[in-house]
């Protein structure tokens, strides 16, 4: 019976660091900087947050020196996935909300010789920057490079591929501005 037990130590590691002390890491972070973070939230040690920000059961994941940092005010509600690769920086301005399965990311692989096989040509990584008082819908997807500006709207299901400026309305796959707001 202890021999399946012991094939499993890394999982029994992390279900244990995930159930027993992850919580109490969030706390300290809640506490810290003014939030509200769900316990079971998976944040890494380089992300910032501002004041009165919440953040759902969601992924905020810096790998190798990349950063995130999250305005105050600024809501990130649940499986929203932020992954800062290798010296990137993703940041949110302040009073935004990201609504569930949000995904942001920094790293994307590099496909433009068709003569050298993918996975040999590397990956690029850049920065993502939102704005303040930007939502973003349902499902949204962001992708390296992006620079959102201020008060953007961004539709449910879109793939942001490239900047939008500010007080924009943008749709679709890839994310196109269909208006500006208050027009």
């Amino acid at each position: 019976m202890i021999i399946p037990l012991i094939k499993n130590v890394p999982e029994l590691l992390r279900f244990f660091f995930l159930v027993f002390i992850s919580p109490f890491y969030n706390v300290y972070l809640s506490i810290r900087y003014g939030c509200l973070i769900h316990p079971f939230a998976r944040i890494s040690p380089r992300v910032k947050f501002g004041k009165g920000c919440v953040v759902g059961k969601s992924r905020l994941i810096t790998y190798y020196g990349g950063r995130i940092t999250v305005g105050k005010n600024t809501t990130v509600l649940e499986a929203c996935e932020f992954f800062a690769h290798r010296g990137t920086h993703i940041k949110i301005g302040e009073d935004c909300m990201l609504a569930k399965r949000t995904i942001i990311m920094t790293r994307n692989h590099i496909f433009d010789d068709p003569n050298v096989r993918m996975v040999k040509q590397g990956v690029r990584n850049e920065d993502v920057t939102i704005g303040s008082d930007v939502w973003t819908g349902l499902d949204t997807k962001i992708l390296p490079g992006v620079k959102i500006g201020d008060g953007c709207v961004i539709g449910t299901s879109a793939v942001v591929t490239k900047d939008i400026e500010p007080m924009s309305i943008a749709v679709g796959i890839p994310a196109k501005v269909i208006k500006k707001r208050g027009e």
